[in-house]
């Protein structure tokens, strides 16, 4: 869900981090494989057997992921990559839908036979509807992203999980976004979505077709952002907002902003304001040549979520050495955050003498943003609280062209006090690629590719079987830490330039693992662009085991057509009114739910 400057000048060693005191930046252990290399024959037979043997973990699919990401690479010019699995009919119907409303062209991805390239994704579009317009960001990925989240959710029923994204190429213009769904749930066809987009530019953006609620965050806007309605963006959104001066603030050379205290007014405004609404995913970063245009996505859905009107909490970890929090101090949990961080990141207190930015600042000495992230986790559901959503990237501030930033937000409710559920965050390090080879455009194996992973709370049953995955299936080579992190070696990333990879591809890989073969619940993705051309890649992957599940039947059963000769003289229940399926037409018929209906399935 990070979405990230390419600023930056590749580098393997520690760099300073900028501040008012330099900071040693943390430093990663090199891979057993140092440096990227071509693709051999050898290495072309390696992978596709690799592929093929994952295949052996298909015939367990209970809840199927399947990933959808969106690149422009400029204006009139993007590609469309699907990775995951075919279920429920979804390929053909994604494919009749980019075809016939996208106008996309459908490409050759590859395949597993061994004298072809080795297969980055399953389907592959050309994209030539992707619109950008000026330097300062703007496009219409977020129309695009709220439009195919529409079909998918609304359509066909399956469930939105993530919005993710990054940006590649020397001035960051790629955009890359990717927007992962899971298994089909009927309320998903009355369940809207609304994304509201917080540019520093000094714009706001929302796209969705909830007019009603869409209304109401009008007259919000209005008088709580001094916005002014503007038309004739429809292009890039449904509408478009251009704010005051001094709505969004940012100061120095460190990255100062007041994104994160907008966000979380935000956020905490459409609870309350708009009924059954809750904040889905977060994705945050910078845009424009120069990479500083900070923007945040964010994605709601009326799903009449059980936390209802509970605040927001937010706190931020920034490379450039500070923690930031902003959010409502509820039941004393800021002072709580100040012992917790005080005590075991030796952190201080920082008074905010000028304008304050955000409600309580530290001053901090940075770590490893996945074992922070796993430990800021783990405080917070001690205390009663969960992590909702998460998003990390990078910025450019002065001394630092790649300075690392982490958003977490919490809610107080979802969790029992004194109880620190099992959770296991994953970084999938892709990899430095040879920019010789990056040039030619040949597949190569990427250097120094690592999997790092946090376990919070009790996790040793899923690490076990992980291991196995991991050996048997990446071919990883195991390497333990001294602060309890494992890390595996591996050479599964491959890359095509700067930005044709298969990391969407094993992204699904995992998720359908953790959740399909260990029964854990996929809690968020976001992904970071290192490098001078965001052409390195870290993907963030976090599961929370939220108990024993009951058993779910794989996805296997053909159920596309009926054998007749069954159901003669059978009654059907008289609540059934889709015709199709009473003259046996179809299998079955999703349905709206009347409203008093989701308030009971509530």
């Amino acid at each position: 869900m990070g979405c990230n400057s390419s600023q930056a000048t590749a580098t393997s060693g520690p760099e300073a981090a900028a501040g008012e005191d330099s900071a040693e930046r943390p430093t990663r252990g090199i891979s057993q494989c140092s440096s990227a290399s071509h693709l051999t024959d050898a290495d072309v037979d390696k992978h596709h057997e690799r592929l093929l043997k994952l295949k052996e973990l298909d015939q367990a699919t209970k809840i199927p992921f399947i990933l959808v990401e969106l690149r422009g690479c400029g204006d009139e010019d993007g590609y469309i990559e699907i990775c995951g699995k075919d279920e429920y009919g979804v390929y053909e119907a994604l494919d009749n839908f980019l075809q016939s409303q996208w106008h996309c062209k459908r490409m050759d991805a590859g395949d597993m036979k061994k004298n072809t390239p080795v297969p980055f994704c399953d389907k592959l579009y050309r994209w030539k509807e992707y619109r950008a317009q000026g330097s300062d960001g703007t496009s219409n990925m977020g129309l695009a992203t709220m439009q195919l989240v529409d079909f998918m959710c609304n359509s066909l029923c399956w469930t939105l999980g993530v919005i993710n994204g990054g940006n590649v190429g020397i001035h960051g213009e790629i955009r890359e976004q990717q927007v992962i769904f899971k298994a089909p749930h009927p309320m998903n066809m009355v369940a809207g979505h609304i994304m509201i987009e917080l540019r520093s530019a000094g714009y706001i953006e929302v796209c969705g077709t909830d007019r009603e609620d869409m209304d109401i965050l009008h007259d919000y806007l209005l008088e709580n952002f001094n916005a002014k309605p503007e038309a004739g963006h429809e292009e890039f959104c449904n509408r478009y907002y251009s704010c005051a001066s001094g709505v969004f603030k940012e100061r120095g050379t460190a990255g100062e902003n007041n994104l994160g205290l907008l966000t979380v007014k935000v956020c905490d405004a459409v609870v309350n304001k708009l009924h059954g609404w809750s904040l889905v995913t977060m994705n945050g970063g910078n845009y424009g040549e120069a990479g500083t245009h900070r923007e945040q996505q964010l994605v709601f859905r009326c799903d009449h979520h059980p936390l209802r009107e509970a605040p927001h909490l937010m706190v931020e970890l920034r490379e450039a050495g500070y923690i930031e929090v902003c959010g409502q101090d509820i039941d004393g949990i800021y002072g709580k955050l100040a012992a917790f961080v005080e005590e075991e990141w030796k952190c201080s207190s920082q008074m905010q003498v000028m304008e304050a930015f955000c409600d309580k600042k530290f001053k901090w000495k940075p770590k490893d943003f996945t074992e922070a992230a796993a430990e800021m986790t783990a405080f917070f559901h001690k205390q009663g609280w969960q992590m909702q959503v998460c998003s990390q990237g990078t910025v450019k501030i002065k001394g630092n062209p790649d300075s690392r930033e982490q958003q977490m937000l919490f809610r107080p409710g979802a969790s029992a006090y004194g109880l620190v559920e099992p959770h296991l965050f994953f970084e999938l390090y892709t990899g430095e690629g040879d920019p010789e080879l990056f040039g030619r455009h040949v597949t190569q194996v990427l250097g120094n590719q690592t999997i790092l992973i946090k376990p919070v709370g009790d996790c040793s049953s899923a690490l076990a079987e992980f291991d196995r995955f991991a050996t048997e299936y990446l071919g990883g080579g195991r390497d333990e830490t001294q602060d309890g992190s494992i890390k595996y070696h591996v050479d599964c990333f491959l890359s095509r330039g700067i930005t044709d990879n298969n990391l969407g591809a094993w992204t699904m890989r995992f998720c359908d693992f953790m959740v399909d073969r260990l029964g854990w619940s996929f809690v968020v993705c976001n992904v970071c662009n290192l490098g001078a051309s965001g052409e390195i890649r870290e993907q963030q992957l976090v599961f929370r085991f939220d108990g024993e599940r009951r058993e779910i039947p794989a996805v296997k059963v053909n159920a596309s057509a009926l054998n007749w000769t069954l159901f003669p003289g059978l009654k059907f229940p008289g609540y059934w009114r889709t015709q199709d399926v009473l003259k046996l037409k179809k299998t079955y018929q999703t349905v709206a739910c009347e409203h008093e209906e989701i308030e009971a399935l509530q």
